[in-house]
Order: C-alpha cells, then sequence, then structure tokens
C-alpha cells in the first residue's frame, strides 16, 4: 500500500514539477527518474512503520490473552 501510495505521489510529484518547468518557468527539465523508486520505498517504509506502532501494544500480549479479551 506504502509503494503504491509513494510511487503515485512521486509520480505526481514530477508531473506537476516538468509542466511548471517547462511551461511556466520555461527552461528545459530532464526529471529525475529514481523520484518514484524513492517515493515508493519511502512510502513502503511509512506504512511499515505506522502499522508496527499502531499495533505495538497487541504484539506485546501473549496471543491467548489477545484472543480470550472481549471488548
Amino acid at each position: 500500500m506504502g509503494l503504491v501510495a509513494g510511487g503515485l505521489a512521486a509520480l505526481a510529484a514530477l508531473a506537476v514539477g516538468g509542466a511548471l518547468a517547462s511551461r511556466v518557468f520555461e527552461f528545459p527539465w530532464q526529471p529525475p527518474w529514481w523520484g518514484p523508486l524513492a517515493g515508493g520505498a519511502v512510502g513502503a517504509v511509512l506504512v511499515l512503520l505506522a502499522g508496527w506502532w499502531s499495533l505495538r501494544g497487541l504484539l506485546a500480549r501473549p496471543v491467548l490473552t489477545t484472543l480470550r479479551r472481549i471488548d
């Protein structure tokens, strides 16, 4: 999920940056193609960290305690 979100965000940023560079500021622009890869990697790591952070209390308890607990 983070890989797709980060990659799409990086592609959108490249598209907006390219449009501004070529049409508004009128200078040649060569997009860095490593941007979507880096964006996808950062997005994947952030989703991993967010999932771990939200589940850290659950992961610290024994499984039977979690299964027997009724909320």
